[in-house]
């Protein structure tokens, strides 16, 4: 069922976004997290290096969420995803502590009320990060339960996420297990859609039970395919890897533009549609480096690659930090603390975002309309596609070459600028 038809959604890591109560900041040695103690720093160095970006925390909270509300407002997103905000000692909390009590260094469970009111009241839709598939170490349960609770291995030894010896997988075979979690998404007023952090690792079983307790939207966190799972009813969308990766593969001159076109056909033409409307189109996220990275720094194929974000069908997912042209070659550094002051910001891609967002939400064809390829040529490294809806349509036109092209199609010519991209509405 399509319930979301026009979204833009912003992603955000609490942590690493706006310093809104210092009071609650974490103190240097308070505690330990995989035997080091945590630190406070503003120092990006400190904060994205691999010895000590799990355990460094910047300070973001609640709070500063609360307080950049004008912001994205501004910026034109209709709704907000949270990375973890529950209870956990790591500076990303997919280790969780406890999924009952909001961390203490995000805020109280009075801030998590006040942000539901404050982003109803700016008409924003909040997103919540589910993380069902593992815990931490101190997680009540792996003290109290762990024989009944977790997978185990024969040695007595838990099996862990990816195998690395960190946060002990759940047993969700065990009814008291699936229970029990999936009372998690009902606790929690306020949300209209959860993202499923490692939806591939659940049960189908589970993924039902949460149907039954929560009424929003399941967003499940899929890398590879997943329009079976859609079909199911298991989510309404999923984190859209299949238009990430061939996005940079082209721009980094590993695809050619026929092969794009095919391979950005795939979701739409075998997913159930409300599927891939809801599917979040993204850049980049808290798991990968920077896109503005991965492409060479180059702005004109960063402009083409935000167009495709806004006008192909699905849901644009913007990760904190693209909007402003944030740069970072590691998913380590990809984390970097959102930088407020706008002399930092990129203002050419800072316009390219607005102006994308403020299209897609003037012509609802970009949101639903259907797609239909008209032009690919390798070569030129030139696309065209149309959006169509019995009310309008649109035609997009991209040329990623080194040269000015010519564009035939529809029965007219086009000419496209090297760089650049043309949307024309009809």
């Amino acid at each position: 069922m399509l319930r979301w038809p026009n979204e833009i959604v912003y992603q955000i890591l609490p942590d690493r976004f706006c310093n809104g109560d210092p009071s609650n900041d974490v103190q240097a040695g308070a505690f330990h997290w995989m035997g080091n103690p945590a630190r406070r720093s503003t120092d990006p160095r400190l904060l994205t290096s691999n010895s000590g970006h799990q355990h460094t925390f910047f300070g973001g909270d609640l709070a500063g969420i609360r307080q950049k509300i004008p912001y994205l407002s501004d910026l034109g997103v209709t709704a907000v995803y949270l990375n973890p905000i529950f209870a956990s000692k790591s500076t990303h909390k997919y280790d969780t502590d406890d999924h009952f009590q909001i961390d203490p260094h995000l805020g109280t469970r009075e801030d998590y009320d006040a942000l539901v009111t404050d982003l109803r009241a700016a008409g924003l839709k909040l997103i919540l990060d589910g993380v069902f598939n593992h815990t931490s170490f101190d997680h009540a349960w792996y003290h109290d339960r762990r024989d009944t609770h977790y997978l185990l291995k024969r040695d007595g030894k838990p099996e862990t996420w990816m195998n690395w010896g960190v946060m002990p997988k759940l047993d969700l075979d065990k009814e008291a297990v699936c229970e029990a979690l999936s009372e998690v998404v009902s606790h929690w007023p306020g949300v209209d859609a959860w993202r499923l952090d490692a939806s591939h690792l659940l049960p189908e079983r589970f993924l039902k039970r949460l149907r039954d307790r929560f009424d929003g939207l399941l967003i499940g966190e899929e890398w590879e395919h997943s329009g079976s799972a859609i079909s199911r009813g298991l989510y309404d969308g999923v984190t859209n890897f299949l238009f990430r990766k061939p996005l940079e593969a082209f721009f980094a001159g590993d695809l050619a533009a026929e092969s794009l076109a095919r391979r950005l056909s795939i979701v739409p033409e075998t997913y159930p549609w409300h599927g891939t409307v809801q599917s979040w189109n993204f850049l980049g996220n808290h798991d990968m480096p920077r896109f503005f990275s991965q492409v060479g720094h180059r702005k004109d194929r960063m402009e083409l690659a935000i167009a495709l974000m806004f006008t192909l069908p699905g849901t644009p997912m913007i990760y904190y930090g693209d909007e402003i042209g944030m740069r970072g070659k590691t998913s380590n550094l990809s984390r970097a603390p959102m930088r407020w002051e706008a002399a930092d910001w990129d203002a050419r891609i800072h316009a390219i975002f607005r102006r994308f967002i403020q299209l897609r939400k003037h012509y609802p064809v970009l949101s639903t309309g259907s797609l239909r390829w008209v032009h690919a040529q390798n070569h030129a490294r030139t696309l065209a596609f149309v959006r169509e809806s019995p009310e309008e349509q649109a035609i997009v036109l991209l040329n990623a070459g080194e040269f000015d092209q010519r564009i035939d199609c529809l029965g007219r010519t086009w000419t496209v600028k090297a760089g650049k991209v043309h949307v024309e509405f009809f």
